[in-house]
């Protein structure tokens, strides 16, 4: 089954555990209770949350990742847990060791898999592009000596968002994908540690103040399938970014929705976003131990129709 996202968005929530559930508390009342292991991940966005020490215990028991968002639900911070992980080490060993032609290689690999994607979105949604990306994706070298992923990125955001587009700009367009890309990168922060590797390691963004090097990476070729879904709400609700620069309720739940409680078509089965990212996180580890590229790929023409739970 499909699991919530649970999002703290009150300055003052304390969130505590007992019996199985967690309690969000605000002044002294409870507002809310869920089942811990129903939950993928906690978002705080408010300030000033505190939380038990027992609440904390059982959430790293159960591998569920807390994070702490900032500006553009850019995350500062992640509890994460290896303790539990019996190969843990051995994980890490392969990890660190990865030479530098596997990581370019594997760099390559994802970078293909993201161009394609932006190809797809393109030709399905306008019309055009498809050609062009398909060149780029199959010209991109060995650790994108040539920078195809920024050349695809000046090409594809006017022509998919409009002329007047930036990336990092305010605007509904931007917020709601920041807000959709956090999904995906909280849950594959979750992924990672579930198959025993350190978020921070990455393959190709190397920020020593970036904790989520490797997660970045990994959640490149999903990109496009977040960017296609703010398109279509966009379209079916034209008046809402003509006016508004942040997402409300409203918007959140259909991200959260479309991305984590319905099902994806790909690599042949229907399948939650959540249980593919898993097998795409331990496609890596493979990688890693065959010291070969062996990523799954991320198909946007393939998943492009899901299933309601």
């Amino acid at each position: 089954m499909s699991k919530q996202l649970l999002e703290i968005t009150h300055d003052s929530a304390y969130l505590c555990y007992t019996r199985g559930l967690l309690l969000v508390q605000v002044e002294q009342e409870t507002v809310l209770k869920t089942p811990l292991d129903a939950l993928e991940c906690v978002f705080v966005t408010g300030y000033g949350s505190a939380f038990s020490g027992a609440l904390l215990r059982r959430l790293c028991e159960l591998g569920i990742p807390l994070l702490i968002l900032g500006k553009n639900f850019h995350p500062l911070g992640l509890l994460n847990t290896y303790g539990e992980h019996n190969v843990f080490a051995e994980r890490l060993f392969c990890q660190i060791s990865a030479s530098l032609p596997l990581k370019k290689n594997l760099w390559q690999h994802i970078i293909k898999n993201k161009i394609d994607n932006q190809g797809w979105n393109l030709q399905h949604y306008k019309g055009k592009g498809l050609d062009r990306f398909k060149t780029l994706s199959k010209s991109v070298t060995s650790g994108d000596s040539k920078n195809h992923e920024g050349t695809a990125a000046q090409l594809y955001w006017p022509q998919l968002m409009g002329s007047k587009f930036r990336r990092g700009d305010g605007g509904l367009k931007n917020a709601m994908l920041n807000y959709g890309y956090a999904i995906v990168r909280a849950t594959i922060a979750r992924a990672l540690m579930a198959v025993g590797l350190i978020p921070a390691l990455g393959i190709y963004h190397r920020n020593k103040r970036n904790a989520f090097c490797l997660v970045d990476d990994l959640m490149e070729p999903l990109r496009p399938t977040v960017d296609a879904l703010v398109l279509k709400y966009l379209h079916k609700n034209p008046e809402l970014h003509q006016n508004k620069d942040t997402v409300d309720p409203t918007e959140k739940k259909y991200l959260v929705e479309n991305l984590l409680k319905k099902r994806w078509f790909v690599n042949g089965q229907w399948r939650f976003l959540s249980h593919w990212i898993e097998t795409y996180c331990y496609s890596l580890v493979q990688s890693y131990q065959a010291k070969q590229p062996q990523l799954l790929v991320w198909d946007a023409k393939e998943n492009e129709h899901t299933q309601p739970v």
